[in-house]
């Protein structure tokens, strides 16, 4: 893989996903690292826990030669950011090159990929991003109701989302809010993640989600 971009895109990539992986154990490596991938000429930051998952575009990076890599997240941004204002990244099967403009090189041992969760991720035609004040207005809305629901009611601890409708148990009965997403998206999402998920949403930055 190889791409080019500026620090501060990477950084501010490296930050909204950090959240993800700061919420997994130490004790598994694999679970520490991102995963740096392309699609469709564009380059994402790819972090993944038991709970939840982030794909975070890099802003302003320019893909030359498709690919991906794994990579130990801490480890990532010490060599970022100790790069110069526009750098380079070169990825073979085994390490990573990063040129800075000030023709500073940096190497990385990466991770084995094959070690790293499998998530699919398409964005096709019909895609459409969320507007993120009302998507944050949405779950703040579902985590209110959520939280009187119990644990004697597993089915309630999880809100579900399908035919572009989110259903929210409120501890008796089913409330149902209109979602204006793509009608293939169908997802079951557990409560107790509400508030973290609008929480990460609303620090991202971006008009749409």
């Amino acid at each position: 893989m190889l791409f080019a971009g500026t620090k501060v895109g990477l950084l501010n990539a490296i930050d909204r996903v950090s959240r993800i992986v700061k919420s997994n154990p130490k004790s598994v490596d694999i679970l520490q690292c991102i995963k740096v991938d392309s699609y469709a000429g564009k380059v994402y930051l790819i972090a993944i826990s038991s709970m939840a998952s982030a794909r975070v575009q890099v802003a302003e990076a320019v893909l030359k030669s498709p690919g991906s890599f794994v990579v130990n997240l801490d480890r990532f941004k010490d060599r970022v950011s100790k790069a110069g204002d526009q750098v380079v990244l070169e990825s073979d099967d085994s390490s990573l090159k990063i040129v800075s403009s000030s023709d500073q090189r940096l190497g990385l041992r990466l991770n084995d990929p094959r070690e790293f969760p499998d998530v699919e991720w398409e964005l096709s035609d019909e895609s459409y991003g969320l507007d993120q004040k009302d998507l944050v207005t949405l779950l703040k809305k579902a985590h209110s109701l959520a939280s009187s629901a119990t644990s004697l009611t597993p089915a309630f601890m999880q809100a579900h989302l399908e035919d572009r409708k989110l259903w929210v148990a409120n501890g008796v009965s089913y409330q149902v809010f209109n979602v204006e997403c793509n009608p293939a998206l169908k997802s079951s999402i557990p409560t107790q993640t509400l508030s973290a998920l609008s929480a990460f949403i609303q620090e991202s930055g971006g008009d749409t989600v």
